[in-house]
């Protein structure tokens, strides 16, 4: 049976387990194995395209960002006339430059999952954003996410592994282990290799904002 969402993946890890009276027990797992997946998984750079709009927040200007944005990396105009990038800041430091008016926004700061702006926008502007992508926890209300979806096996082996305080002196527990292990590192590899192509590997600096 292929892992195609929460269910799934609960039937699967009962499968290996060979057995069928754990439902609680597998979904603790999964959860514990999502918490170490995402401390130790490589976040996947997303890009996508938001409309800087006026969103009525008290007196901010702001827009909504997508709810799996880890972290923001860049926002930068798409248009073919405006490809120039928004300056990042501090909340602090926005309100410092922030206009009245409207006008073509220049600067922004993220707080609370909004992209908030230093002038209200006088018309529409598509934006690009670059960002890491924040791992969905999976639940019968969020069935699947991208991780599951292009790397099922890390959901697999993590929560089979996770499941070794219930089977005493299980061989097969150093086994998920390693195959855990190799998913991870597998998964690592080829999101660098996502994100950098052939150039040469660049040490990220933390960002200066302000």
């Amino acid at each position: 049976m292929a892992i195609t969402d929460y269910t799934t993946l609960q039937t699967q890890v009962a499968s290996w387990l060979g057995r069928s009276d754990m439902t609680v027990p597998i979904q603790e797992a999964i959860a514990l194995a999502e918490q170490d997946i995402a401390a130790n998984l490589r976040m996947r750079v997303v890009r996508a395209t938001v409309n800087l709009v006026n969103v009525p927040d008290g007196t901010d200007y702001a827009t909504v960002l997508p709810t799996d944005v880890a972290e923001l990396r860049s926002v930068r105009y798409a248009s073919p006339t405006r490809r120039y990038a928004l300056k990042a800041r501090t909340p602090e430091g926005l309100a410092a430059v922030r206009q009245s008016g409207t006008g073509t926004p220049g600067s922004y700061a993220v707080v609370n999952g909004l992209l908030l702006l230093d002038v209200m926008p006088d018309t529409t502007y598509p934006a690009e954003i670059i960002y890491f992508e924040k791992l969905t926890p999976l639940s019968a209300a969020a069935p699947t996410n991208a991780t599951l979806t292009s790397a099922s096996r890390l959901y697999l082996f993590g929560a089979l592994k996770e499941m070794a305080p219930y089977l005493e002196h299980d061989e097969r527990v150093a086994l998920w282990e390693a195959k855990y292990q190799k998913a991870i590192d597998d998964e690592n590899i080829a999101r660098e290799r996502a994100e950098l192509g052939s150039a040469p590997k660049v040490i990220s600096l933390p960002v200066v904002f302000g």
